[in-house]
């Protein structure tokens, strides 16, 4: 009976260690597709700013000089 239990306590390890392994593989994969999203996300926003800011050059520093001053006025209310 002891031999039996030692059996399947050293089963369950082995399974609890595959599945383990498959669930930490599984989020390497996800991790990786999703920080492959977010890289292109990333390149494809820089690509449309720095096309709006070369095509409305005047309308991107007054955008800028506005956002300064807003993020100016909100910090000084702390």
């Amino acid at each position: 009976m002891a031999d039996t239990a030692k059996h399947a306590a050293e089963e369950a390890a082995g399974q609890a260690g595959r599945l383990y392994g498959e669930a930490s593989e599984a989020a390497r994969e996800r991790i990786g597709r999703l920080l492959g999203q977010a890289q292109a996300t990333g390149r494809k926003t820089v690509e449309t700013l720095e096309e709006t800011v070369e095509t409305h050059p005047f309308l991107s520093l007054v955008a800028t000089f506005l956002a300064g001053i807003l993020v100016g006025h909100l910090l000084s209310r702390r």
